[in-house]
């Protein structure tokens, strides 16, 4: 403990002298740094005690603070640590498992090299000369980092895959930017800005349109499809049926014989007529093609009599009624409602039917009986 103490308060006061060149091969410039340093003693000048040293070197964007864009262990931990001899050390910075090097660390802006040496971080940070700026120059002839053998210039035939891995996004075209892992942007020619707005976003700007030419397999979309604009499509169909509600209001209702007196209220009241006999129809308008799955009727009834609610459809070509559906009061003391899941012709067909609700008592008594409402549960597999 003493021995690293004491090292480390002389580690503060050393005199580095570095030298940072490149490291050149006759075809391409190699990523690597070489770096040399004379360590020395600041009390007596002379070199610091021949051994191997763990040291840490770090590329930082600002001298002090910034972001560190590299780091290389050069340890007896990753069997590589730094040989002194006479107060002199080189090292090869790049080199060593897991200390690789990449082109985009030296991008034209200042860098800075950060030394620490068996624990002890030499201040300040040194500024990395312009010679080391040469993979700059290499890079020069690549697309951040990468040959023109791995790009492909697609021919007649061709495929060009694109894949994205861990976090990386794509974005192409004036004004696209991606502000999130896993983004996809494409924009067009207009200069406005087209930024991601979420993780793993697909983000398409095109104001001259976007077209797709599908087959029978047609073009899905898996979950919510937002539009903002028009819409054009010969055919809307579901992936599943969707389920809609259609209800029918008191004041819907009047009577089928004008002679009746009626009364169709909401809140409280309902509808019904006043007394004998007489029937209420309410006009029901479906989408054409749409399944009824459920009739329910809401009713109040305080009498000894009971009214029968018919969900019916009418026959245009020849007249006629067809019962779909029917409910009755029976057993209802007040408010209460019955639902029926039984639905004759339930496939709604427009084109040759109109569709009502009847509501009957015999005799009605007055306003201690009322139909209060109904709700029509059906499916639709396309869009109306």
């Amino acid at each position: 403990m003493e021995k690293t103490r004491f090292f480390a308060s002389l580690l503060s006061a050393l005199t580095v002298i570095a030298f940072v060149t490149l490291a050149a091969g006759q075809t391409s410039v190699p990523l690597q740094i070489n770096y040399q340093g004379e360590l020395k003693s600041p009390t007596t000048g002379e070199p610091v005690r021949d051994g191997d040293y763990d040291m840490v070197f770090e590329i930082f964007t600002e001298q002090t603070r910034g972001v560190s864009l590299w780091q290389g262990q050069h340890t007896d931990a990753n069997r590589n640590p730094v040989e002194i001899k006479n107060g002199i050390f080189n090292v090869i910075l790049g080199s060593g498992a897991g200390n690789d090097l990449a082109a985009s660390v030296f991008n034209g802006s200042e860098r800075w090299l950060q030394i620490t040496i068996e624990g002890e971080t030499l201040k300040p940070r040194q500024k990395i000369t312009s010679v080391a700026y040469s993979i700059v120059a290499d890079n020069s002839r690549l697309l951040d980092g990468m040959s023109a053998s791995e790009f492909l210039t697609p021919s007649q035939g061709d495929t060009l895959y694109l894949s994205l891995t861990d976090n990386d996004s794509f974005v192409a075209g004036r004004g696209a930017r991606a502000d999130h892992q896993g983004a996809f942007v494409w924009a067009d020619s207009t200069g406005d800005s087209l930024a991601s707005r979420a993780d793993d976003e697909f983000r398409v700007r095109a104001t001259g349109g976007v077209n797709f030419e599908v087959g029978d397999n047609a073009f899905r979309v898996a979950g919510d499809f937002d539009i903002n604009g028009e819409l054009h499509a010969n055919k809307i169909v579901y992936f599943s049926p969707r389920t809609h509600y259609y209800s029918v209001a008191p004041e819907d209702f009047v009577p089928g014989n004008s002679y009746s007196e009626y009364r169709s209220h909401g809140s409280l009241v309902g509808a019904y007529i006043y007394s004998g006999n007489g029937t209420l129809v309410a006009p029901v308008h479906l989408p054409h093609g749409a399944v009824v799955t459920e009739f329910k009727v809401f009713f109040a009834d305080n009498s000894v009599s009971k009214i029968t609610v018919r969900l019916r459809e009418y026959w245009l070509s020849v007249p006629g009624y067809r019962q779909l559906a029917a409910l009755d009061s029976s057993g209802i003391s007040g408010f209460g409602s019955k639902t029926e899941t039984s639905i004759s012709d339930a496939i709604i067909n427009n084109e040759f039917w109109v569709y009502l609700l009847s509501a009957d008592a015999n005799p009605w008594d007055g306003n201690t009986m009322r139909v209060m409402g109904a709700v029509i549960t059906y499916t639709i597999s396309e869009a109306p």
